[in-house]
């Protein structure tokens, strides 16, 4: 996969740095603590203008969004939640965070969401 690759040679020449470059030990923790927020996030799809319905849960809508584009993806969805402060006519972004990266990755590519 393109975005995997792209990823992994970006964690390289970040190892490459750390290791080539005298940092100080704050410099090396920040780098490190950015590599596992980024692996961490990678798993996740954030949706933007997803209606917040008061009596409907989120994982509901989610539910729904991914039955129209890929019904296999129902399986891989960890948690559905929120990111943001509500603001009055301005849904917030939905982030839905998937058991498999790759997963993610592969539902992320814009060219796959056909509804």
């Amino acid at each position: 996969m393109d975005m995997k690759k792209t990823i992994d040679d970006r964690l390289m020449a970040i190892e490459k740095v750390v290791s080539t470059r005298q940092l100080s030990p704050l410099q090396e923790e920040e780098i490190i603590q950015e590599s596992v927020d980024r692996t961490l996030r990678i798993g996740n799809i954030l949706l933007a203008n997803v209606p917040e319905v008061k009596d409907v849960l989120d994982e509901e809508v989610a539910n729904d969004i991914l039955e129209l584009i890929e019904p296999a993806a129902l399986e891989s969805l960890e948690k559905v939640s929120r990111i943001g402060r509500k603001i009055k006519g301005r849904p917030r972004l939905l982030r839905l965070k998937f058991k498999n990266p790759d997963m993610a990755r592969e539902k992320a590519n814009v060219e796959n969401f056909q509804i």
